[in-house]
């Protein structure tokens, strides 16, 4: 059933089979585990988990290559999480346009840096580092 897996030792193995791998391995742990105690078999359990790990390695791997290599693709392959100022801002931004459906993206978007910067939660978000390198260039499509 999962002989592949062990074939597949190489780095060069697509990032598709190692997500494939995975998967069928997610799905035999799991069913492993939820056996009765007397059914279950240790050291398949513990050979399923120790291949989870190599994979972990190889995909760690081949992401460090995509992001020297091309890292336009690993930005969009595997984005970071998104800072708190981007998040505020984003969250804010819809929610000021929700609440005034007459107002554009730009000026909702002034609005949510304002009321950041004004925020006396943290001193830091007076700085215009954390809210100033965001902004909407056109207001898109006629409302």
């Amino acid at each position: 059933m999962l002989s592949r897996c062990l074939a597949d030792d190489n780095l060069g193995g697509s990032r598709s089979y190692l997500a494939a791998d995975v998967e069928a391995l997610d799905k035999a742990i799991l069913a492993a585990v939820s056996k009765e105690p007397a059914k279950r078999d240790a050291g398949a359990e513990q050979w399923i988990r120790d291949r989870l790990a190599e994979i972990a390695k190889q995909r760690a791997a081949l992401q460090a290559v995509f992001a020297t290599e091309f890292p336009d693709y690993a930005a969009l392959s595997n984005p970071q999480p998104l800072a708190e100022a981007a998040t505020r801002l984003a969250t804010s931004t819809f929610a000021i346009m929700k609440a005034d459906a007459k107002l554009g993206r730009a000026a909702a978007l002034r609005n949510a840096m304002l009321t950041y910067m004004n925020d006396r939660g943290s001193p830091l978000n007076a700085y215009p580092a954390f809210w100033g390198p965001f902004s909407i260039i056109g207001e898109g499509a006629a409302r």
